[in-house]
């Protein structure tokens, strides 16, 4: 289950070719533009006729596009703005040793915004201020705000609010091989989020290592959140030690999330759990390995019962292949407002560590006329215990009606 506090977005075309373009011309060497690459280092002094200079801003202010910075070992006290395209910003040097630590009060660390495209952010450690590094600008922001690239390969931690964020319409980014490390405790104020892809944004979400990202008793936080967009790429992330691990979500009446692929994933040792969905249909959840989560491996839609959950509902997701083992309370849980939901080949085994009355391997408390008289498809899972009996078999059987043993009982409420 998901309460309903969780922080969202904070805030705040080509050209038809004509018979004539097809042409081929001539151009003199002179109307050629030839990329640059400048030197940023504390020990420079700004020099824009050798492309030196003392601050990653003053570069970024003097590049044209297609420009690359390469930013020297040092700590650049600096909140970064880049609102031209393809202009890239490459650490050189021993991975830690370039860092940019925001000013204090500073919003965003390294920002992408104002329509720039193909910007690329490699190999920095970047702290403070309330993202480190944010592609657009705002969850109602037009595309001309829009920010597109990557950031491969960074380290970002100390912020407030979130730590890689791509946003609103237009935004795309890929976001590959970082480290992103929340405060462990957000405090009163604030639920960390690790990595988020919210409002119309898209992006490749690869290989990423993402931890810490906790909340406090009315928010929670979150490692990597999908919030309010479709068509993004969640795949191969180790995500531990957050409140939710992977959350697809969206709030009641706005844009579902759909068409999202979330794939060999490790999530563990979140504090509830390692993958939930709400509001969120028509995704594909398949291959994750979920474990040690305190309270479900795979989570999907919103207990109606409960005042602090987000109401919603999921429906028409293939939960294909995955492993939950070692889970609080269930390997995946079906909340009864989960419908039209298939799921096929999982291996669910030694859950309900916390021995509940509601636990078990699998659970699915819908009503339908699919499996077992729920609303969704189980087929050829590995289950060993399920509510209701018959989700699965042992031996990884059909969709049958037997086979299965529950604990069954109520022995109270299994949450606060």
């Amino acid at each position: 289950m998901l309460r309903s506090a969780f922080r969202t977005a904070f805030g705040r075309p080509t050209r038809p070719i004509g018979s004539n373009a097809a042409r081929l011309r001539l151009l003199s060497l002179e109307d050629r533009t030839t990329p640059t690459t400048l030197t940023v280092s504390p020990n420079f002094t700004n020099d824009m006729s050798h492309h030196r200079f003392s601050t990653i801003q003053a570069a970024v202010d003097a590049a044209k596009p297609g420009d690359d910075i390469r930013v020297q070992a040092g700590t650049y006290n600096e909140a970064v703005s880049i609102t031209k395209s393809d202009v890239d910003l490459f650490a050189v040097g021993k991975q830690g040793s370039v860092r940019i630590t925001a000013p204090a009060g500073a919003d965003i660390a390294v920002h992408v915004d104002g329509g720039a495209k193909g910007v690329d952010i490699v190999g920095f450690t970047i702290t403070g201020a309330n993202a480190g590094i944010q592609f657009g600008d705002h969850f109602d922001s037009p595309a001309s705000a829009s920010g597109s690239g990557s950031a491969i390969g960074d380290t970002v931690f100390g912020y407030n609010q979130v730590g890689i964020e791509v946003i609103g319409t237009g935004s795309r980014a890929t976001l590959s091989g970082d480290i992103v490390r929340g405060p462990g405790s957000a405090g009163a104020a604030h639920a960390p989020i690790g990595i988020q892809v919210s409002d119309g944004a898209r992006a490749n979400v690869f290989g990423n290592v993402v931890s810490n990202n906790v909340g406090n008793s009315s928010n929670e936080g979150v490692g990597i959140l999908v919030f309010q967009t479709a068509n993004v790429e969640v795949e191969h992330n180790v995500v531990f030690g957050n409140d939710e691990g992977i959350l697809l979500a969206a709030f009641p009446g706005e844009t579902r999330v759909t068409n999202t692929e979330v794939e060999g994933n490790l999530s563990f040792d979140n504090t509830f759990n390692g993958i939930g969905l709400v509001n969120a249909d028509n995704n594909r959840i398949v291959g994750n390995v979920v474990s040690f989560n305190g309270f479900d491996g795979i989570n999907a839609g919103s207990d109606p019962t409960d005042p602090n959950a987000l109401p919603g509902t999921a429906t028409g997701n293939l939960f294909d292949g995955n492993v939950a083992t070692l889970n609080g309370r269930a390997g995946i849980f079906l909340e009864s407002t989960a419908t039209g939901n298939t799921l096929t080949h999982n291996r669910l085994r030694n859950n309900n560590t916390s021995n509940l009355s509601t636990g078990a391997d699998a659970v699915d408390l819908s009503t339908g006329t699919g499996t077992a008289g729920t609303a969704n498809k189980w087929k050829d899972n590995n289950i060993g215990t399920s509510i209701p009996p018959g989700l699965g078999s042992s031996h990884g059987g059909g969709d049958q009606d037997g086979g299965d043993d529950h604990d069954g009982g109520h022995r109270g409420d299994d949450r606060d």
